[in-house]
């Protein structure tokens, strides 16, 4: 692997931290780019290493052909943390605190670097109290992003300045996962609205499709079938159909990879099957691979284009490179099938 330097744009992780001394993460992880909201370590303290295995999709895309490969690996853009989980011992965050708890974190990385670009990846979501309305966190992303300081004030969030088109910012957001699965997995994500703080306005919001549908060849899942075909929407993704589409825009903006679950057609469901998830990095050592999936994992690989898109065009702005993702996409062939039945 061929890290990038130390002055590329970079993918800031609002997460659970990640474990910097993985082989494949220290090179484009500097120890002065890992921060925590409350003060401590910025290790990942999840218990399955959910920021670990995001920052590896945002910095490689999926691990699996390239662990197929012996070419070398050129990167060129690196990475930041901000942990917004809580260790053992530490403080929960209160739900109305996820807006203090993101000024914070976005404020972290662009006091120690204020010269570098970046795109904030966050991954971490809540149910809505009231789907598609604002909340104090979507309204502090949305503030963030048009580049506006802000600070709570009891339950309401207070502007300090007016937005700076200098100091916007590019924020994707996971539009959060269903709670359960279902074999009509459309109507079960159209009943799951997107979570907070997923309905920014600002925000680049992404859900998760899947071309993921290889099956196990292990005994015990004779019979299993992948629940959504080839091209289709994940199982795993929400969506934002019960939205008033007179007032709140449509999200997510763009879909990624997420992968695919499994069934046995009788109720029960695979939601983390290697073959129908990604590759990534793992906690459990320095050398460690894991699997990944729904729109956490799609939410760092849209990162990763996000930072592909500044190393190319380093004068574009935030809204241009999250203009340039959302306008480039395009519906699958199986997307467009079902539109025309």
């Amino acid at each position: 692997v061929d890290h990038a330097p130390d002055d590329a744009p970079a993918v800031c992780h609002l997460d659970t931290g990640v474990l910097r001394g993985h082989t494949l993460l220290e090179g484009s992880l500097a120890s002065t780019d890992l921060h925590s909201v409350f003060g401590g370590t910025g290790a990942d303290t999840h218990p399955n290493g959910h920021g670990t295995s995001m920052a590896g999709l945002a910095l490689y895309g999926n691990l699996e052909p390239l662990l197929m490969s012996s070419a070398t690996v050129s990167l060129r853009h690196r990475l930041e943390s901000v942990r917004m989980y809580p260790a053992p011992g530490e403080r929960q965050i209160d739900p109305l605190d996820y807006s203090t708890a993101t000024v914070s974190a976005v404020a972290l990385p662009e006091a120690a670097r204020g010269d570098r670009r970046r795109a904030f990846c966050l991954t971490l979501s809540t149910e809505p109290d009231q789907p598609g309305e604002p909340t104090l966190w979507s309204a502090a992303v949305d503030a963030l992003a048009a580049g506006t300081d802000i600070v709570r004030d009891g339950e309401e969030l207070q502007l300090l300045s007016t937005p700076d088109p200098d100091s916007a910012r590019l924020i994707v957001v996971a539009a959060g996962n269903v709670s359960k699965y279902e074999a009509d997995h459309h109507t079960n994500s159209v009943n799951t609205p997107i979570q907070d703080p997923a309905q920014s306005w600002n925000a680049l919001t992404v859900g998760a499709y899947t071309d993921l549908t290889q099956l196990p060849s292990h005994p015990q899942y004779a019979g299993w079938q992948a629940v959504a075909q080839a091209g289709d929407i994940s199982p795993h993704t929400t969506t934002s159909l019960y939205f008033n589409r007179t007032r709140w825009p449509i999200k997510p903006d763009i879909c990624m990879e997420g992968g695919n679950v499994l069934s046995d057609g009788a109720g029960f469901y695979e939601d983390r099957l290697p073959t129908l998830s990604l590759r990534s990095t793992g906690h459990q050592s320095d050398a460690a691979l894991t699997s990944a999936n729904a729109t956490s994992a799609a939410t760092a690989q849209a990162s990763r284009l996000a930072m592909l898109a500044m190393e190319r065009y380093p004068s574009y702005w935030p809204e241009t490179v999250r203009g340039l993702l959302t306008h480039s996409a395009e519906w699958t062939d199986t997307m467009v099938q079902q539109l025309n039945h």
